[in-house]
């Protein structure tokens, strides 16, 4: 089955290359210049000025802007990509976009493939019955996975049944962002400071074409037993489990916005914002299930990841075994991992049991959203729709 996949917010995609500035690119007042080092020195052999090679890049790699631009390199290049952002340019680093071996954006399947699997999940635990809701709680708190839903099993794994193909973008608009960390609390600052992000995203509307397929053979075949029943067998079928998830934890995010809004003394315009923003994508989900509102990618955050299943006392299990957020020690210093599998405080060189623990809430505590002139805007949602 085709789809047509359309960008309600903007989206990142990543595949964790980390662009720094003087290497990867140049600024000139607000404009980046995001350029391949590779090509440069390329074009410079092809011109037998390999001379130059040692004026432009320095021993650690790093270019000399006014060398690269006297050089003539610069209208050479056939691979640049130029943003322009708001005020002066203070960036160090820029993460960038997933590319192919032809060096085209796209989305891959397994994203997408990744964000139905957690709403799956989600709707399995939510319509068992209380003995099999409390065996896949339990499986996923002390395995980390749901061996009931997820088997290793090509006949007992629903998503066998569901392939999700790579889509390539018709209609492509790519910008540089600025993606802040927006605190969950009552805190003097609202947003994290010295924490910017700049990322290069997929913005609203663009729109890339891919392909949904639903193989009858594992229908026919799948062990499922009680979750059998829950297993969906067309586009409408998914997009009814997907909807319901993306709209329950939309909810949930404006209740906790709204909450965050009214304690949260001068700060509440900011929240609002981001409220009214999820409100817009909340109406955009249909009743009749014609087409699929997701989220996913870079930003979704902790919740939409997870499915947000767990109950408070659950929660509070896995953020011991896992340190998740704000965890203290009985000195109430931060601890920040594990030693031999237990929680360890570089601070007082000891090992601590788990429940010894103490956990900061809320949990979490902070957000990632977009900003642009003053204007939040939270990432990583889409829309899909079957073509006829």
């Amino acid at each position: 089955m085709k789809i047509t996949i359309r960008t309600l917010t903007p989206i990142h995609i990543g595949e964790g290359k980390i662009l720094y500035k003087n290497i990867d690119f140049i600024t000139e007042g607000n404009v980046i210049k995001i350029i391949d080092p590779d090509e440069v020195v390329d074009i410079l052999y092809d011109e037998g000025k390999v001379e130059l090679i040692n004026s432009i890049f320095d021993d650690s790699g790093n270019i000399d802007r006014g060398e690269l631009i006297r050089s003539g390199v610069m209208n050479k290049l056939k691979h640049v990509r130029t943003y322009t952002i708001p005020g002066d340019t203070h960036i160090g680093q820029i993460l960038s976009l997933i590319k192919d071996g032809r060096d085209k954006v796209f989305i891959p399947g397994s994203s997408i493939k990744g964000a139905i699997r957690t709403a799956f999940l989600w709707y399995c635990i939510n319509t068992a019955n209380e003995g099999l809701r409390r065996e896949i709680i339990n499986e996923l708190i002390d395995h980390k996975n749901s061996r009931t839903v997820f088997s290793s099993d090509a006949f007992s794994n629903p998503l066998k049944s569901i392939a999700v193909v790579d889509a390539y973008f018709s209609s492509l608009k790519q910008s540089l962002a600025e993606c802040r960390v927006l605190y969950m609390k009552d805190n003097q600052n609202v947003f994290k400071s010295r924490a910017s992000i700049y990322l290069e995203v997929v913005d609203k509307d663009s729109v890339a074409n891919g392909e949904i397929r639903f193989d009858k053979f594992f229908y026919r075949n799948n062990q499922l037993g009680g979750l059998k029943d829950k297993l969906p067998t067309d586009f409408t079928g998914l997009a009814s489990i997907v909807n319901s998830y993306t709209r329950q934890l939309i909810e949930r995010e404006i209740d906790s916005l709204s909450n965050e809004a009214d304690t949260s003394g001068g700060k509440e315009k900011i929240y609002r914002s981001l409220c009214n923003s999820y409100r817009q994508i909340l109406n955009s989900i249909p009743q009749d299930n014609r087409y699929i509102v997701l989220r996913f990618g870079a930003g979704s955050g902790w919740k939409f990841m997870t499915g947000d299943y767990l109950g408070e006392y659950e929660l509070e299990k896995v953020r011991r075994r896992e340190i998740l957020g704000s965890v203290l020690c009985p000195r109430r210093h931060k601890i920040f991992s594990k030693r031999d599998g237990k929680p360890y405080c570089r601070f007082c060189g000891t090992e601590y049991n788990s429940n010894e623990l103490r956990l900061i809430r809320p949990f979490p505590k902070t957000r990632k959203v977009l900003i642009r002139n003053g204007v939040l805007q939270p990432l990583g949602f889409i829309r899909i729709e079957a073509k006829e």
